[in-house]
């Protein structure tokens, strides 16, 4: 009797390809692996320390590997932490592989009396990656600005926004890094990942005026406000 064994091929080169906030309290998460890889069960983990990983959801396992894949992270608090990412696959012998580890943005800031407004951000981590710098946007959901680029290393940057900011007192802004990865498999990628959208309020002005005219034109006593 000719015996055909089934071999099973282990999750090989599973790489987390990218992490990006999507939107508010949404992370998208890319990967890919060996297309010839037997996979019977697929997990997103996360961790706040990059070492301590706890799974979050399962994922649906495709019917193939040829292209990258994505998941995405509903319960993500974007506004508040940065987060590690990685997929741990099991084969259908009870197998673990984990991928590679990426890490998002958060984006915090402060709005100062002087209407200087001042960001700050973490490095954005891809491993296998290296990183160039980080695009920064004003108003990204209504009408994006591309203000500045600010190169690896430097993660603050602070703008005058005493001539742009309007009555209502909001400036809104996003960083996106921009990455260039060698994964061990020899493939190349170049990738932007987001940031959360940041927006700061000015803070509110008070003008006292120290006369009046009543049968002027200022003949009314109040004081004036701005934000």
């Amino acid at each position: 009797v000719e015996l055909i064994p089934d071999v099973i091929h282990p999750a090989h080169n599973l790489y987390v390809r990218n992490v990006t906030v999507a939107q508010q309290n949404v992370v998208n998460i890319y990967f890919s692996v060996d297309a010839q890889a037997d996979i019977f069960g697929l997990d997103l983990e996360r961790s706040d320390d990059g070492i301590n990983f706890t799974k979050i959801s399962s994922i649906t396992v495709p019917p193939n590997f040829n292209a990258i894949q994505m998941t995405t992270d509903n319960t993500a608090q974007t506004d508040f932490r940065s987060y590690y990412y990685r997929i741990t696959s099991t084969d259908s012998c009870g197998n673990k592989a984990s991928s590679s580890v990426a890490q998002t943005i958060l984006l915090e800031g402060y709005s100062f009396t002087n209407e200087i407004n001042a960001l700050q951000w973490n490095n954005y981590f891809l491993e296998h990656g290296t990183n160039l710098g980080y695009n920064i946007y004003r108003n990204p959901s209504t009408s994006p600005v591309l203000i500045t680029f600010s190169p690896m290393g430097n993660n603050s940057f602070q703008e005058d926004v005493t001539t742009i900011v309007d009555q209502s007192g909001k400036l809104c802004y996003v960083v996106e890094a921009v990455d260039t990865t060698i994964f061990p498999n020899g493939i190349h990628d170049t990738v932007m990942s987001r940031s959360n959208e940041l927006c700061l309020d000015q803070l509110v002005k008070l003008w006292m005026p120290n006369a009046f005219a009543p049968d002027g034109t200022n003949n009314i006593f109040k004081p004036v406000t701005l934000f």
